[in-house]
């Protein structure tokens, strides 16, 4: 989904040397705890980018699915791709579009 947006690869945590030397003042630990901190954000992002690859990959088998029956992405499946993946369902109807399929 960050595809759509150029964002194929992990970056927020190359942000974390700075944030550090910004908030020092406020947080004088912040700069000794930077590398832990980078750490954890890139961990996150990385698992973030795969729940998006995996919601995106069954998002398109479930199109592939209905594209030539009903052309209409079930609510059960919607539901399914947000509350499980974050997907909001303007994200399925523009994948749905793409495919010319409902949601």
């Amino acid at each position: 989904m960050l595809k759509f947006l150029g964002l194929n690869n992990s970056f927020m945590y190359k942000l974390t040397d700075v944030v550090a030397e910004i908030m020092e003042d406020y947080y004088p630990n912040v700069k000794e705890s930077a590398n832990f901190v980078k750490d954890v954000i890139l961990k996150e992002e990385d698992r973030f980018h795969e729940t998006l690859n995996e919601g995106e990959a069954i998002l398109n088998d479930i199109a592939k699915e209905v594209k030539d029956t009903t052309k209409v992405i079930s609510g059960k499946d919607a539901f399914k791709l947000y509350d499980t993946f974050g997907f909001p369902n303007r994200v399925n109807r523009r994948v749905c579009r793409r495919i010319r399929i409902n949601s």
